[in-house]
């Protein structure tokens, strides 16, 4: 009788170590899913904020050119960054200052390519 009380006591532990293996497995897996879920949700995100910056950019292009016909083209950068930032800042979108002016140079460039 003791010999079969070790032996289920031994079967027990063995469960409980496997079970205890298995949880910590789901463990590690369930927080890389939670990183790759979050860099996926943040790169999305990125995305989307581009998108935006870039289209306010043409739109602060064409704005520019139709109300500052005759002003010199520093006046001009400084209205469509002005008009940028506003625009993001209304939307909560906080992007640097290099990428405002690389947005409104790619509208520029891309202007001059259709002339």
């Amino acid at each position: 009788m003791l010999a079969e009380w070790g032996l289920d006591l031994m079967i027990k532990d063995i469960i409980i170590y496997i079970f205890g293996i298995l949880a910590s497995l789901l463990f590690v897996f369930l927080i890389e899913l939670r990183k790759r879920l979050f860099a996926w949700i943040d790169s999305h995100k990125n995305s989307a904020s581009q998108n935006f910056l870039h289209s306010i950019a043409e739109e602060a292009f064409s704005l520019v050119e139709q109300r500052m016909k005759g002003e010199n083209s520093v006046k001009k950068f400084n209205f469509a960054y002005n008009y940028i930032s506003e625009k993001l800042k209304t939307k909560g979108i906080q992007i640097n200052s290099e990428e405002i002016s690389a947005a409104i140079e790619k509208a520029v460039v891309k202007h001059n390519k259709w002339k």
